[in-house]
């Protein structure tokens, strides 16, 4: 079985607090505090979104628009909003992959239950995953510093003989799945915008670190060979179903 983190290995989470700011920025506009173009550029000029909500915060204040439009306003705005989202072309092919292959997939992500799934649903992923194997922090009551969600993935797929999961952030990606067994994959920042951190120097606990690193998610279909070996197991044995 494969499981994949969400925010930065599927997806860039840049995209998503992108399309966050735009939706307040818009809100900002109906709001009258300025346009939502100047808004938009006010937040992303800020040297974080934080700040960014800040300086709008005070513009509102100053336009008298602030009993309408305050700082709990934008957040409930950014973490409630449905977000503009496409996976890239490098996960569509592996999912696709995988599928293709009968392999069952499965997600572990830490987040807001909200805000996990509207990226979910924006992203088209429930086409791949199974509601069962969508393990969410916020909904299983901790987080990827504990073993609940890997523990209940493979509760949950009783028959599977091996598990591999694919993140970004050493931090907390793979300490728990090596713990289990599993095997991990950590998918390289090539583009340098992720929001964590993917230093490996330093780190003295091996658990921390991941078994393979990738540039791309469609590696794991040809380097992987146990991989390589399981889907052609999985295509026997549906030829034979």
């Amino acid at each position: 079985m494969i499981v994949f983190d969400l925010d930065d290995t599927l997806y860039k989470e840049v995209h998503y607090i992108d399309s966050g700011i735009r939706a307040v920025a818009i809100d900002a506009e109906e709001a009258g505090v300025m346009s939502a173009q100047e808004a938009y550029d006010l937040i992303k000029n800020a040297p974080d979104t934080a700040s960014g909500f800040d300086r709008l915060a005070a513009v509102a204040l100053e336009s008298d628009s602030y009993d309408l439009f305050d700082i709990q306003r934008m957040l409930a705005v950014y973490r409630y909003h449905v977000p503009e989202l496409t996976l890239p072309e490098d996960s569509l092919k592996i999912l696709d992959w995988l599928k293709s292959k009968g392999i069952p997939i499965g997600l572990i992500t830490d987040g807001r239950s909200i805000t996990q799934r509207a990226k979910i649903r924006a992203l088209g992923l429930d086409n791949y995953i199974k509601s069962d194997n969508i393990m969410i922090s916020e909904e299983v009551g901790s987080d990827k510093h504990w073993p609940t969600s890997f523990e209940l993935i493979m509760k949950r797929n009783p028959s599977e003989s091996s598990f591999t999961y694919i993140g970004d952030n050493p931090e907390k990606d793979f300490y728990w799945p090596n713990k289990l067994g599993w095997h991990t994959v950590m998918l390289l920042d090539t583009e340098h915008v992720n929001i964590h951190s993917q230093y490996l120097t330093g780190i003295k606990d091996s658990m921390y670190l991941p078994a393979k690193t990738i540039s791309l998610l469609t590696e794991i279909t040809w380097q992987d060979n146990s991989l390589k070996e399981y889907a052609g197991k999985r295509s026997l044995h549906h030829s034979h179903s």
